[in-house]
């Protein structure tokens, strides 16, 4: 697999698709180019221990590049370039094992709204605007209060990459839909309030 090979920091990022940010020597944290919410802590950038360059690492698209300051047209050495492959194997195996946790604490914190809505979909300002009920075809459907779902994503202690926990920026009773796979597993949540405002519980 070849790697692209710039000589500064900016076109690697933008040849991977990330936001340049100034790298220590650990891997940097930063934001796809452009990719809003989703976009959100995809890129990592780490400088080379003796400052000549780095790695930029796009691990939702799978880009990669390498950008070396005294490059200038002079290709890199065999053992620079097999250690840049290794250490975007060890980050990109690094990444995922973290994206895997992460999902698991989410579908459990999904669980856990699942379980707590506890009132009746039925008669809710939402579908009530929406001229639908609850039941038959909505059977099922329950609402949790804004304030107990916010309860148990703060108790939930989900990793982010900014270190902002998910704020709930609704009130009143919430619609619960379970975001469920083939084998009627919750993984995620979809929650919305009586005005019609909807958000996900983040997955990655």
């Amino acid at each position: 697999m070849k790697i692209p090979i710039f000589s500064t920091l900016e076109q690697a990022c933008a040849c991977v698709g990330i936001v340049p940010r100034k790298a220590s020597r650990i891997f940097t944290v930063t934001d796809e180019t452009g990719g809003g919410r989703h976009g959100r802590g995809a890129g990592r950038i780490r400088m080379f221990d003796d400052g000549k360059g780095g790695i930029c690492f796009n691990w939702r698209t799978g880009a990669e590049a390498v950008f070396f300051y005294d490059f200038n047209g002079v290709k890199p050495s065999r053992a620079e370039l097999a250690r840049a492959r290794a250490e975007l194997c060890r980050q990109r195996a690094e990444t995922e094992r973290r994206t895997r946790h992460r999902q698991m604490v989410v579908a459990n914190l999904a669980a856990q709204i699942v379980s707590a809505a506890s009132d009746s979909a039925d008669g809710h300002k939402y579908l009530r605007r929406k001229g639908l009920q609850a039941v038959p075809r909505w059977g099922g459907l329950r609402c949790i209060r804004a304030e107990v779902a916010q309860t148990l994503i703060d108790g939930a202690d989900i990793e982010q990459e900014d270190g902002i926990c998910q704020r709930l920026n609704m009130g009143g009773l919430l619609i619960v839909v379970p975001l469920v796979d083939a084998e009627g597993v919750v993984w995620s949540v979809q929650l919305i309030d009586e005005t019609g405002r909807k958000t996900f519980q983040w997955m990655i």
